[in-house]
């Protein structure tokens, strides 16, 4: 069955200009074509969206749905089945906040992305790092005072390694695991008692190694850089993506620029990090805050590409507080829609099937009441997505039953589950 949003502003997610009552025609996961006029949609059934912003669903590049997947040590008294649970209920969550793909950086195994794949549990389209790779006494070596290890989540590859052997061999493991994207971190990090956001991580031979061991197996990569001289190994190394970058200089986003290298600033992390947790953290996420909306400027005038990325997950899940912040550092709300949707689909890769409203298309949709480019911040209030729809299924939203009356898809994965399991 066609249906056609009738009425609305359409943003494409591209850097053209939204489209007063142009009309986006879907017809099961794909959208046929965006028409200029209602004229032009034939027999498909009309959704009314008058007053409302259709647009893509948003894409987070940086996301964490299972943080306890990074320190397992730290989350004794939960067991695996019940921390499982709480990831299922992220993902859903993100995803009827309007986050219909996302990148998730360190602590989800790869088969949480298969469960959502399968529609056994509802999420976003994932990509997974499953590990963040660190060396001894940075971000990711939990081992306690007393000498104990914190485990990885079984069957996921020990994060620590040193040396550009031992690199090699994790990022190996990382794809034996399933991983879509290498994460690794040249930096400590303002939420690291250990290892400060400026100390160095790993040095240049092993950022080189691990640069080296991803693209040989046809991995992206992705470094977390907060500050000091970590930051230029990271960009000099030639990584694919640069995580927070909040103490650049004009060369280093000059670099950034020459290298096509996506900068992903996750400016709401340090926001956040600011106003919550022990005192030292507050202390050190206030002296990034200000040289971070710095270096998102440096990078605007150099022209490197940026992307939407919240790092959400150790403070809850707003992960669209990262538009608000994009835009406070000096962002249009426009370029900071683009960074959210089509940039973001390019930055992981996904470019050729969503991010965008086009024709062939994936239906990955949003409909808002209202308008994001006079206040992107209407995008974290969920009662204005009157619809959120993944893949052509209606996830939720107001218009979710017009859209299953109209004959589109609704969300039945429950039903589904029933005949798969029961039938027999």
């Amino acid at each position: 069955m066609k249906i056609a949003f009738v009425g609305g502003r359409v943003f494409d997610g591209t850097v053209n200009r939204p489209a007063d009552h142009a009309c986006v025609l879907i017809e099961g996961d794909k959208i046929l074509d965006v028409v200029a006029s209602k004229d032009d949609i034939g027999d498909a059934a009309v959704i009314d969206v008058s007053g409302a912003t259709v647009m893509p669903g948003l894409i987070d590049t940086h996301i964490h749905f299972a943080m306890w997947g990074l320190d397992l040590i730290g989350h004794q008294g939960s067991s695996l089945a019940y921390l499982a649970s709480e990831t299922i209920f992220n993902m859903d969550y993100v995803l009827r906040g309007g986050c219909t793909s996302a990148r998730d950086l360190g602590g989800l195994d790869a088969g949480f992305r298969e469960a959502v794949a399968a529609g056994l549990v509802s999420g976003p389209e994932i990509q997974t790092s499953v590990a963040f790779l660190t060396p001894t006494s940075s971000v990711l070596d939990r081992t306690t005072r007393h000498g104990i290890k914190s485990p990885p989540f079984p069957g996921t590859p020990y994060p620590v390694c040193d040396g550009p052997d031992e690199v090699r061999q994790r990022v190996r493991e990382c794809a034996r695991a399933g991983a879509d994207v290498i994460k690794i971190g040249s930096t400590g990090a303002v939420s690291s008692a250990k290892s400060p956001p400026w100390k160095p991580a790993f040095n240049r031979a092993e950022v080189e190694a691990a640069v080296d061991e991803a693209r040989a197996l046809g991995l992206p990569i992705a470094c977390h850089a907060v500050s000091g001289p970590g930051v230029g190994v990271a960009i000099e190394a030639g990584v694919d993506t640069l995580e927070h970058g909040a103490e650049l200089t004009p060369q280093l986003a000059e670099m950034l620029a020459q290298k096509g290298i996506w900068y992903v600033p996750t400016l709401a992390a340090y926001r956040l990090h600011a106003e919550n947790g022990p005192n030292w953290k507050k202390e050190r996420a206030r002296q990034v805050e200000a040289q971070h909306r710095q270096s998102v400027r440096m990078v605007l005038e150099a022209g490197a590409p940026i992307a939407m990325g919240s790092d959400a997950g150790g403070y809850g899940l707003d992960f669209a507080l990262e538009l608000e912040m994009l835009v406070d550092a000096g962002l249009t709300a426009h370029q900071a829609l683009v960074a959210g949707t089509g940039d973001a689909a390019r930055c992981i890769r996904v470019a050729d099937r969503t991010g965008t409203l086009k024709k062939g298309m994936r239906a990955d949709i949003l409909v808002v009441d209202g308008n994001p480019f006079d206040d992107v911040g209407i995008l974290r209030q969920r009662d204005r997505l009157a619809l959120v729809m993944k893949a052509g299924r209606a996830v939720c939203g107001r218009m979710a039953d017009p859209i299953s009356r109209a004959g589109g898809q609704a969300d039945t994965r429950s039903g589904d589950l029933g005949r798969r399991f029961f039938s027999a």
